[in-house]
């Protein structure tokens, strides 16, 4: 059994146990139910807050170019050694992402196809009307 089946029954342990989220909320009165709301808003801001502070000290420690330089040799070096996360970092950092890369071209070529196609079954159906007038 993989990491991801082991985590997964854990939660839906979890949930059994807990009744699920949607029977505990109706246990509870209109008024319980907003101050569980107004706790977690709290607790979201407080958690978005550490992020942000976070993600500032990382950019602070990052526009050093020799920490931004080991961490890069240290990814390479981990894709050589067969990390496919590595190279999947790597590959999407440097913009050769697979979704991100689309060909616009083929799709508006398919449209004008499409537009000509219309336009030639409308004029089909304006030439058929006349000749039943």
């Amino acid at each position: 059994m993989s990491k991801l089946d082991k985590d997964l029954e854990k939660v839906e342990k979890i949930k059994k146990r807990r009744g699920g989220i949607e029977q505990f909320n109706n246990r509870l009165t209109p008024e319980e139910r907003k101050a569980h709301a107004a706790k977690a808003g709290k607790a979201s801001v407080v958690a978005r807050r550490k992020r942000k502070e976070l993600r500032e000290e990382l950019l602070a420690l990052l526009s050093e170019g020799k920490e931004q330089e080991r961490i890069c040799t240290a990814l390479i070096k981990e894709a050589q050694e067969g990390n496919t996360k590595a190279f999947e970092i790597i590959r999407d950092t440097i913009g050769e992402k697979p979704k991100d890369k689309v060909d616009l071209t083929a799709n508006i070529e398919s449209l004008k196809n499409i537009q000509s196609l219309v336009q030639s079954l409308n004029d089909d159906k304006e030439d058929e009307d006349e000749d039943d007038e």
